[in-house]
């Protein structure tokens, strides 16, 4: 039987709650400085340093903290005069909080463990290295933990608002800056690894699910967050992206069907989208001189993509990934030993040097068929267990369902094998 999971925190109580707007706010001023002034990180720092505890213990504001330092690390670098990184501060919060937990459950045992060999695999493959495992599972096991030591319905709450919050940070940003530029046309995020747009999309549309999901935010502040998403997304030219938001759209509103008070919702939203279509027809069809570069370069890419999908083209239609998939499955199924077929540890990048762009084929390749099987059955059975939950009454459970799903379609074109995206990506298909 699972031992007792111990839900009660021993926090101090928590101030005021205006001086947590003023500590958060603060806190994201510094981090959006630093991210558009670099040469500001080392007093940017040294105020981050200080913010972090006492939002993190005082207000109880775990999640939160945890998500902001797992996405921004990579983009902050170094702070405290150049010589600290924030990962140093989710190591000592969780070593912190790991002592303080009096029990822990026989499945958050078994998801600890799984995810150190997750993460371990790849290391000793060399698709990954020591630093990267190292950094990797103390940010997702940091999650694990987290989740099973805070209220269910307060962990998705501030789940959603840190995605949300370090996200629009990171899309102000790319619009304001640049970002980080690929080629001449596209951009990506500042810290998701080198700025890969597909990357980007996919930070991107989880948090524009994750701020409709805020409760009691007001509509304006929604729209002008989405607005700010979408515009983010343009910049990346990520046909992925905009597939991704289309998806989880359906599948979110398929969900809100199941409440009739939705359906004046959904004939609203019906209507918004035919102004947005009508919109883009006008915008088409007006001159090039008030035209949007980006924009106009991804209405063109998207309709490149749908032509040449239409015409079976999936080579050029999904940019190479369809033959370097095709060339990895016929490895695995055909040429790998059968040790290897079965257990895995084979390198993402056997046979040349490029990445799968499929985790669903890196997954083979890392555990073999034998840990697919078990991965896609822990998945389908959490999925499962949400849709029971969701269907008998509880609407919270909405959010967790419509993020698996983007989970699902992204890690369809991307390798994901280390990283904040690899970290939160365990979280959603095979913890909560």
């Amino acid at each position: 039987m699972d031992i007792a999971i111990d839900k009660t925190n021993e926090t101090v109580a928590p101030a005021p709650k205006k001086f947590l707007i003023i500590s958060v706010a603060a806190l994201l001023i510094c981090i959006e400085t630093i991210f558009i002034f670099p040469e500001f990180d080392n007093y940017g720092g040294i105020i981050i340093l200080g913010l972090l505890p006492f939002i993190y213990y005082v207000y109880d504001q775990k999640v939160f903290v945890s998500v902001i330092l797992i996405f921004a690390n990579d983009a902050l670098g170094t702070v405290f005069l150049g010589k600290g990184s924030l990962y140093y501060i989710i190591f000592i919060f969780f070593m912190i909080d790991l002592l303080r937990s009096k029990t822990f459950s026989n499945r958050q045992l078994v998801l600890s463990f799984a995810c150190i060999y997750a993460t371990f695999i790849p290391s000793i493959c060399h698709t990954t290295n020591l630093k990267e495992f190292f950094w990797t599972t103390i940010c997702t096991e940091q999650l694990i933990l987290l989740y099973f030591t805070t209220q269910e319905n307060i962990f998705f709450k501030q789940l959603k608002e840190g995605i949300t919050c370090i996200v629009l940070l990171m899309a102000i940003h790319l619009l304001s800056t640049g970002g980080m530029f690929i080629t001449e046309t596209r951009s990506g995020l500042i810290g998701l690894g080198i700025g890969d747009p597909n990357f980007s999309a996919f930070a991107l549309c989880l948090a524009i699910f994750s701020v409709l999901n805020i409760d009691r935010l007001p509509l304006l502040v929604k729209i002008v967050a989405v607005v700010i998403f979408l515009r983010a997304v343009v910049e990346t030219l990520s046909t992925s992206g905009f597939l991704a938001i289309c998806i989880c759209t359906l599948c979110s509103e398929i969900l809100n069907v199941k409440d009739k008070r939705n359906y004046k919702s959904l004939c609203v939203k019906i209507t918004v989208l035919i102004i947005c279509y009508i919109f883009v027809a006008k915008y088409i069809s007006t001159s090039n001189q008030l035209h949007i570069v980006s924009l106009d370069n991804f209405i063109d890419r998207l309709e490149t993509k749908f032509f040449l999908a239409a015409d079976r083209d999936y080579s050029e239609a999904t940019t190479l990934r369809s033959d370097i998939s095709s060339f990895k499955l016929n490895y695995i199924i055909y040429d790998a030993p059968f040790i290897k077929q079965l257990i895995g540890f084979n390198s993402v990048f056997v046979k040349d040097f490029l990445a799968s762009h499929n985790t669903y084929i890196d997954i083979c390749l890392l555990y073999g068929f034998t840990g697919a099987f078990l991965i896609v059955f822990f998945f389908l059975k959490r999925l499962i267990a949400c849709l029971k939950r969701f269907w008998a009454g509880e609407k919270q459970l909405k959010y967790p369902i419509v993020m698996k799903i983007a989970c699902l379609f992204f890690i369809s074109s991307l390798s994901i094998y280390s990283g904040p995206l690899w970290s939160l990506t365990f979280l959603l298909c095979l913890v909560i």
